[in-house]
C-alpha cells in the first residue's frame, strides 16, 4: 500500500483510519500458528515417522483450507532427526529459539524425547502427543508434556497376558534395542512378568538404528526360550524373525506399538506367530465418526492404504487444533495445555478411541496371519 500517493486526496483523520484498518487486516491475514515436528524421515524408524507426518499434514491442510483457527493458519515445521537423540536436541532448539513455535507435536521416540525434555522444561514449550509410551512422559513432573496414547507399561501387561495366560509360555526372552527405549520397555515387561512370578530367561540386545541382530539371535536360541518379546524397529524385527526361521528358531513373538505393523508384516517371509499391541484400531475396522472422517480425508489425498500411524498423526493434529480453538490469538502456550488436559464435554468423542468407559487406556491387537 502506497501511503504517500494517498495523502493529497485524504484528510489526516481518514488517512489514519485507513492505516489502522490496513495494519489490522495484514495482521489477520498473516497470523500463523507454528507447530514443530522432529521425527524420523530416514533411518530404521522412518516408516512410522513419515506416516505420522502425513497424517498430521492431511488434517492441517484441511483445516487451513477451511480458514484455519479464527483466521490463523497452522504451519507445520518439520525437521528430520533420523531417530537420533543428538539431532533431536538440535532440531528442538531451532524450533524454540529460531522458529519460535507455539508447540512441538508428534515427536518420534523415547530416547529422542528423553533427550529434549530438559529443553522443553527450560523454555516451557508444550511437547504434545510424542510417539512414545515411556512412563516418564506421563508423570505430573513434566508440566509441559501431554500424551493421550497408552503407555508401554499398559502394552507390556497386555503382551504378558497374551504369552503367559493365553499361550501358556513360561520360558520367555526379550530382544531389546540398546537405548532408553529398550530399557523402559524391559522394565515394564519385567514388572508385568513378576505378577506371574516369572523372570525373562534371557535378555539380548542389539544396536539402535541397526539390523545387527545375529548375536542376540544366537543367545536367545541357545537359551531355549519359547516366546520372545521384541522391542525395536520393524526393520530389526523382520530381520530377526526371518533369520530365526532360517535357523530353526520359531518362538511366539510380540512387539510394541512402536513397530510399524504394516511395514513388518510386509517383510516377513515365513509362517510366524506374531502379535503386536497397538494404541489405535486399524482404520478400516473402525466405525467411529472420527475414523470415517479420517478415511474420507485420506482418500481425497489419494492415500490408498491409510495406516494406524496415519490415523495417530491425524488425531494428534485434530486434538491440538481443537484445543487451540478455545484460545485467543495470539495463542497462549498455557491455554493449549489447559484445554488438552481438561477438554470440554462435547470433545470427549476424541477419547473414545484411546480410553474405555472407566477412563482406562485402550489397547488393540494386530496379528500376522501364518498363511501370508
Amino acid at each position: 500500500m502506497n501511503i504517500t500517493c494517498l495523502r493529497g486526496s485524504l484528510s489526516l483523520k481518514t488517512l489514519l483510519w485507513v492505516c489502522i484498518m490496513y495494519c489490522f487486516t495484514v495482521k489477520a491475514d498473516t497470523q500463523i500458528i507454528k507447530v514443530g515436528m522432529s521425527t524420523a524421515l530416514t533411518g530404521n524408524a522412518h516408516p512410522v515417522g513419515n506416516q505420522l507426518l502425513t497424517g498430521s499434514n492431511v488434517y492441517f491442510d484441511k483445516l487451513n483450507q477451511q480458514g484455519g483457527i479464527k483466521g490463523a493458519k497452522i504451519k507445520l515445521l518439520v525437521k528430520n532427526d533420523g531417530y537420533e537423540p543428538n539431532q533431536a536436541i538440535i532440531n528442538t532448539r531451532e524450533f524454540i529459539l529460531n522458529d519460535q513455535v507455539d508447540a512441538i507435536l508428534g515427536s518420534l521416540g523415547t530416547s529422542t524425547s528423553y533427550a529434549v525434555l530438559p529443553i522443553i522444561q527450560q523454555f516451557k514449550t508444550p511437547y504434545l502427543m510424542p510417539f512414545s509410551g515411556a512412563k516418564q512422559l506421563y508423570t505430573s513432573n513434566n508440566d509441559f508434556v501431554f500424551n493421550i496414547r497408552a503407555s508401554y507399561n499398559d502394552e507390556a501387561i497386555e503382551q504378558v497376558n497374551y504369552l503367559i495366560q493365553e499361550k501358556g509360555h513360561t520360558n520367555v526372552g526379550i530382544l531389546i534395542q540398546a537405548d532408553e527405549y529398550g530399557l523402559v520397555v524391559e522394565n515394564a515387561l519385567t514388572q508385568a512378568l513378576a505378577q506371574f512370578k516369572l523372570k525373562p530367561k534371557k535378555i539380548a540386545r542389539y544396536k539402535r538404528n541397526s539390523n545387527d541382530i545375529q548375536k542376540a539371535l544366537t543367545l536367545l536360541k541357545k537359551s531355549g526360550v519359547t516366546a520372545v518379546f521384541i522391542v525395536g524397529s520393524s526393520h530389526a524385527a523382520a530381520t530377526f524373525i526371518n533369520r530365526g526361521f532360517e535357523q530353526d528358531f520359531t518362538p511366539d513373538y510380540t512387539s510394541m506399538s512402536f513397530t510399524s505393523n504394516s511395514h513388518l508384516f510386509s517383510r516377513l517371509l515365513y509362517p510366524t506367530s506374531l502379535m503386536i499391541t497397538q494404541v489405535l484400531p486399524e482404520p478400516q475396522q473402525c466405525h467411529l465418526a472420527l475414523c470415517i472422517e479420517f478415511l474420507k480425508d485420506m482418500a481425497k489425498k489419494n492415500i490408498k492404504q491409510p495406516s494406524i500411524f496415519h490415523l495417530e498423526g491425524y488425531l494428534n493434529a485434530l486434538l491440538f487444533s481443537t484445543a487451540a480453538k478455545h484460545c485467543e490469538q495470539p495463542i497462549s502456550k498455557n491455554c493449549i495445555l489447559e484445554n488438552l488436559k481438561h477438554p470440554k464435554k462435547k470433545e470427549e468423542h476424541f477419547r473414545q478411541l484411546f480410553t474405555d468407559e472407566k477412563g482406562n487406556k485402550k489397547l488393540y491387537r494386530s496379528y500376522f496371519k501364518q498363511t501370508q
